[in-house]
């Protein structure tokens, strides 16, 4: 038996440079500026990072100061949400440091009898890296309000670098950052970091496993892999409707949550209609966690979690004669709410998104990395040439052949899932858009109402050319 403990301490990640470090929070729905006193106001500062107060309050329609390269971007000062900009009170806030990281661990071994042993362990994990390095580094580039961007563009040739070739300075001077921020935070993109409570994410980790020795070469073992997973990153568009609503085209009907539909759109659209339409607007914005900010940000808790089981089997046979060889197969599923980090490994190519953020039960599925079935096999094999083996010991066709190897590997599995999504705003999620009338889109999930290996017209859709395309993969494509 074999008992360990681990302690990890991680420290509340900081800038070199000194750049503001600002995040949304949804929460107390507000925009924090890691600060201890507000910036300046740009006309006195004429530089980043500064509080905007040039003119008239900025809209999406309103480009008399709109951030031009000469001029004060439009006074923030006049926002009616002015005071949801807050300090956090130091320059460095988001995540917070990190003190429960205590990871036991346990590993037990019995000897059966001579030829057999059965082994267990369990480890509880912490990634105290790479997770929280990304959320970091996420965070600080997109938290860049009073502050202005960096300098975003290419250097480099548009087409074949391989001569050295780059970029005259005209191609790339529109890339420079204009020295003073944008006229607003609330048309922010990108992504924020809960500033209360994000925390690095666990893994509980146990297996159990019987081996059987046939030889003294030859070894079975199955053994049962099991992890279960917490605190993890749970992404999505926390600022849209937390409901669904019907269209303003439906026919006019009060949902639960209290969104009046406006009814089929008239041609001409008339004044009635379009009052309507803006308190429909209106009553969607009010689902929203801060309807005057943009819909389509991302937004991060460590909340999510995951649970992975699996049966482990391998023959091995241990290098002996020159000859050594490992069959192993795996059986397992993996389940979550949230697959991998900040996006980057829900299913392939990242497609997949989570449609609620405040219904964790419509994510829970197969993980998009989930792999099913797993089959490998290798083997190593020392030629029988050269010194110390069989033949040809020495002499030039010793030298020639001698103490080679050949090696053979072979890997068959089951693919990864896809995620097909439905384009739009199905759900009408976005209400008025915010401050920038921004849209949330590419949430929703396609239904299976028809077979889709078999053409011909689909029941609940009396269009007669639905469905009569096959694809070269033998699917209806349409």
């Amino acid at each position: 038996m074999s008992v360990g403990l681990r302690y990890d301490y991680l420290t509340e990640p900081q800038t070199t440079d000194g750049r503001l470090w600002s995040t949304m929070d949804l929460t107390a729905k507000q925009y924090v500026i890691g600060a201890s006193t507000m910036p300046p106001l740009c006309s006195q500062a004429n530089q980043a990072p500064c509080i905007p107060d040039g003119g008239p309050l900025y809209t999406p329609t309103n480009s008399t100061c709109n951030n031009k390269p000469n001029g004060i971007p439009c006074d923030f000062r006049l926002d009616p949400h002015f005071s949801s900009v807050v300090l956090a009170g130091k320059s460095f806030f988001d995540p917070p440091p990190v003190r429960d990281n205590w990871g036991p661990r346990i590993g037990v071994a019995w000897q059966v009898r001579s030829n057999m042993a059965l082994r267990a362990g369990y480890g509880l994990y912490w990634d105290t890296l790479a997770g929280r390095g990304q959320a970091a580094q996420n965070d600080l580039e997109h938290g860049i309000w009073p502050d202005a961007t960096a300098f975003g563009g290419n250097v480099n040739a548009p087409a074949d670098f391989s001569g050295g070739t780059s970029k005259l300075l005209t191609d790339i001077q529109g890339n420079f950052p204009n020295p003073l921020p944008g006229p607003t935070p609330w048309t922010a993109g990108g992504f924020a970091l809960d500033p209360h409570n994000y925390k690095d994410g666990y893994s509980q980790q146990w297996h159990v496993e019987f081996q059987r020795q046939f030889s003294s070469n030859l070894l079975l073992s199955a053994a049962y892999v099991g992890s279960k997973n917490g605190r993890l990153d749970y992404e999505g568009k926390a600022n849209s409707a937390q409901f669904s609503s019907p269209s303003v085209n439906d026919p006019i009907t009060t949902s639960a949550h209290g969104v009046t539909t406006c009814g089929p759109k008239p041609s001409p659209v008339t004044p009635a209609w379009t009052s309507c339409q803006a308190a429909y607007l209106a009553s969607v914005d009010t689902l929203r966690a801060m309807p005057w900010a943009n819909p389509g940000f991302t937004y991060a808790e460590s909340i999510g979690y995951s649970n992975y089981n699996a049966l482990e089997a391998r023959l091995q046979r241990r290098f002996a004669n020159g000859l050594q060889s490992l069959l192993s197969y795996t059986y397992g599923k993996s389940i979550d709410v949230s697959s991998g980090y900040f996006g980057v490994e829900n299913g392939n190519g990242g497609g997949s998104t989570v449609q609620n953020y405040y219904d964790m039960t419509t994510a829970r599925g197969v993980s998009g990395f989930d792999i099913t079935h797993f089959l490998s096999w290798f083997t190593v094999y020392e030629l029988p040439f050269g010194q110390g083996e069989s033949w040809l010991h020495g002499g030039p066709w010793s030298w020639i052949l001698g103490n080679w190897q050949v090696n053979y590997i072979f890997q068959a599995r089951s693919g990864q899932p896809y995620t097909l999504r439905v384009t739009g705003d199905p759900a009408n999620l976005t209400g008025s858009g915010g401050v920038g009338a921004q849209s949330f889109t590419g949430y929703g999930r396609p239904n299976i109402i028809a077979d889709p290996f078999k053409a011909g017209p689909v029941s609940a859709n009396p269009d007669p050319s639905c469905q009569l395309i096959i694809s070269q993969g033998g699917k209806a494509a349409d």
